[in-house]
């Protein structure tokens, strides 16, 4: 059994998959690790770029699903953990890269643990610009013991928890969460890696390393999607840790910094003035979220879209790489 692999779960995005892939390729040749690709019926030839990567690497596994697999990208997220039985998976995003001995370094630091956290720098659409060197912003290595799971959650802060190349733990764990998982509603679930993650991680040993080893991009996309996402959706996944995680660091991790929540609020106020109602139903709803900060976001969302452009979507432009 290989100790490792990458999973990679896509879907028409077969320039961002190919450097993803690109930057991996070089470091997994010398341990022989497998590429899982799951590919939810893409129509832009990414079959084409995965077939042209396996020539120069024979460990690249691809599997393109006749049908798409749910109105989200978790059921393709099912099923590329089970195209594999690596004793050790990596989950990562199709647009995302790593940096140079990030491979080395999760060798490394394996032994022993049944899980890693791994640092991330924040990059623009193209990788021409760094905008935050450390994600997490621990100097050195921490090692978790099996009580240790809430400090591992509130070193994800911010909608870190959120970001699927995190996550480095046992294949055996996710397996097994997705069978306690089961259900109709599985397609739905936009963080699934989030909620496998966070509850595989419970009594178990694991360490952060705090050396960025992947470069985060960051899409700076702003639509009602972003509204729905971060105050619906994520919290949602948040309060199903509720059993095992404190409310304080639930809290923390489950809102954006104040100043990116009224950054994507005074965007969708003046890009989308239609759904202002529905936008106030999702602030009033998040429990995530404290007093002031619902208060600052309703009155974004219901001051004419005047004030919004001249006095708060200039700084929100100014500061947009904040914004994640």
């Amino acid at each position: 059994m290989d100790k490792l692999g990458i999973y990679i779960p896509t879907y028409n995005r077969k320039r961002d998959l190919e450097l993803c892939m690109r930057s991996f390729i070089p470091q997994l040749k010398r341990y022989g690790f497998p590429i899982y690709v799951s590919d939810n019926n893409s129509t832009d030839g990414t079959e084409k770029v995965v077939n042209k990567l396996k020539r120069s690497y024979s460990k690249i596994f691809y599997k393109k699903n006749d049908t798409g697999l749910g109105p989200t990208y978790a059921s393709n997220l099912v099923s590329v953990i089970n195209m594999g039985k690596t004793e050790f998976a990596w989950l990562f995003g199709d647009d995302d890269v790593i940096k140079a001995g990030a491979i080395d370094r999760i060798v490394t630091n394996l032994p022993g643990h049944d899980y890693l956290q791994i640092n991330t720098e924040i990059w623009n659409r193209d990788f021409s610009k760094k905008f935050q060197g450390r994600k997490i912003q621990a100097k050195r290595n921490i090692d978790y013991a099996p009580g240790d799971h809430d400090d591992v959650l509130a070193n994800a802060s911010y909608g870190y928890a959120g970001f699927m190349g995190e996550i480095i733990t046992r294949t055996s764990y996710l397996k097994n969460g997705l069978k306690k998982l089961k259900g109709p509603d599985l397609a739905a679930r936009e963080f699934l890696h989030t909620t496998l993650f966070f509850n595989s991680i419970i009594g178990r040993e694991g360490r952060l390393i705090a050396e960025p080893l992947v470069k985060y991009r960051t899409t700076l996309r702003f639509g009602g999607k972003e509204m729905y996402t971060w105050l619906v959706s994520f919290p949602k996944t948040l309060e199903e840790l509720g059993n095992s995680y404190s409310e304080e660091t639930l809290r923390s991790v489950g809102s954006l910094p104040v100043y990116s929540l009224i950054g994507i609020t005074a965007i969708n106020r003046l890009q989308n003035p239609g759904n202002a109602r529905a936008y106030m139903k999702y602030v009033r709803e998040d429990r995530m979220l404290d007093s002031s900060t619902k208060a600052i976001l309703l009155t974004i969302l219901t001051v004419p879209k005047p004030i919004v452009r001249a006095v708060i979507y200039p700084t929100v432009k100014i500061n947009a790489f904040e914004i994640l």
